[in-house]
């Protein structure tokens, strides 16, 4: 129950979290117990996961921001997502007993996450800091983590489908087809068009060229982060 002095500052947040849907507040500190939750902080650039690592935990962004990254084998560096506060990520990996980190995760500025354990969820490594052999929420728990996977699937399908368009005006449009569109018909890309780039596999130059086409089109109008669709 030491943790929830800790998280007074994040509770908007952590009301938010997904593995915690439904489950009572007052339960936050039991439920957290039962996940050995920890809070950590990660400098600006530093690294909270590098590749090869054993990926023993999920994480939940408070603050900041994580990016996390392969390298082809020609050692160019691709992005495969931003996680800004409020995202889970890693559960999938977390759930495989000794699975192996096949990306880097990293901090693009200085960052405050919770560090999950979700073993005891799964009836491993049994929790012992609960008053039953079963409490209530971790069944809740349990359906929010299947739940958060499958958007998490959702979102990967989504990866592949803007990674099989071969053109690159095909990629910027499928992507963008997947973001937030305002009534006024206007995108705001979640990170700069360099990561935006690596996102998309594409090299920056060529991205920023087909982009100017598409104004020239009569397709968009960029400004900065926002892109307007005409």
């Amino acid at each position: 129950m030491l943790l929830m002095p800790q998280l007074q500052p994040y509770m908007s947040l952590i009301r938010k979290c997904p593995l915690l849907k439904d489950v009572p507040e007052e339960q936050y500190g039991s439920a957290f117990a039962c996940i050995r939750t920890r809070i950590c902080q990660a400098p600006k650039d530093s690294i909270v996961l590098a590749l090869g690592d054993p990926f023993r935990y999920a994480y939940y962004l408070l603050e900041g921001c994580l990016v996390s990254t392969f390298q082809t084998a020609t050692y160019d560096q691709i992005t495969l997502n931003l996680f800004l506060p409020g995202d889970l990520l890693g559960e999938s990996f977390a759930c495989i007993p000794d699975s192996v980190s096949t990306i880097q995760l990293s901090a693009s500025c200085d960052s405050v996450y919770l560090q999950f354990d979700l073993q005891p969820l799964l009836g491993k490594n049994q929790c012992g800091t609960c008053s039953c052999v079963s409490p209530s929420h971790h069944h809740t728990m349990l359906v929010n983590l299947l739940d958060n996977m499958a958007h998490t699937n959702s979102f990967l399908n989504e990866k592949v489908r803007i990674l099989s368009q071969k053109g690159v005006r095909d990629r910027i449009l499928v992507y963008f087809s997947t973001l937030p569109v305002s009534s006024r018909g206007i995108i705001t890309l979640p990170f700069s068009k360099t990561k935006m780039a690596e996102f998309l596999g594409l090299n920056r130059s060529a991205m920023s060229r087909e982009l100017h086409r598409m104004e020239e089109d009569g397709l968009i109008a960029v400004n900065g982060r926002r892109i307007h669709l005409l």
